[in-house]
C-alpha cells in the first residue's frame, strides 16, 4: 500500500479502491441491476423519502433518505419548533413535569435567541479566519445559552 499522505487529488480514488482490492480479493464482477423500494412518510421535521436499491445478488445494496417539503429551515426555528411539538404532546400525555421543563426550555431559548445569532455570527467568522481559539470559547458559550 502506498502511503496515504502522498496521495493527491487525482489519483486519491483510484488508490483507494486499489487498496480496497488489495484487502479485500479484488471485485470479480459489480452487478448493478437489481430492484428499488420506494417508501414515503412524514415526521415532526416534514415529509420524507427513502429509496433503497439492492442488486440481484444482494451483493450491493445502498439507502438514501431525503426530504422532500422545500428549503430546509434554519436550526433556531426546528429548534424552536420541535421543543413547541414536544411541548403539545406532554400536555396531551398529561406529562405535566415534563410540560414545566420544555416550557422553561422555550422560554430560555427564545430569551436568548438574538444573543444566539449574533454569537454564531461571530463563530462563523472566526473559524473562517481560522482563529480557533476564540472559536472554542465562542462555542461554549453557545452551549450555555442553548
Amino acid at each position: 500500500m502506498r502511503n496515504r499522505r502522498n496521495r493527491n487529488l487525482f489519483d486519491g480514488f483510484d488508490s483507494l479502491f486499489n487498496d480496497m482490492n488489495s484487502l479485500f480479493g479484488g471485485f470479480n464482477s459489480l452487478n448493478f441491476n437489481g430492484k428499488t423500494n420506494t417508501e414515503e412518510g412524514s415526521d415532526e421535521h416534514g415529509n420524507w423519502v427513502k429509496q433503497t436499491f439492492m442488486s440481484e445478488d444482494g451483493s450491493i445494496m445502498m439507502t438514501s433518505v431525503y426530504r422532500t417539503d422545500g428549503e430546509p429551515t434554519s436550526g433556531k426555528t426546528t429548534k424552536l419548533n420541535l421543543l413547541k411539538k414536544k411541548l403539545s404532546a406532554a400536555i396531551e400525555n398529561e406529562a405535566f413535569e415534563e410540560a414545566i421543563k420544555l416550557r422553561d426550555e422555550i422560554k430560555k431559548y427564545e430569551e436568548n435567541s438574538e444573543k444566539i445569532a449574533e454569537l454564531e455570527k461571530q463563530l462563523a467568522e472566526k473559524v473562517k479566519n481560522q482563529e480557533f481559539e476564540d472559536a472554542i470559547k465562542l462555542r461554549d458559550e453557545l452551549k450555555k445559552l442553548k
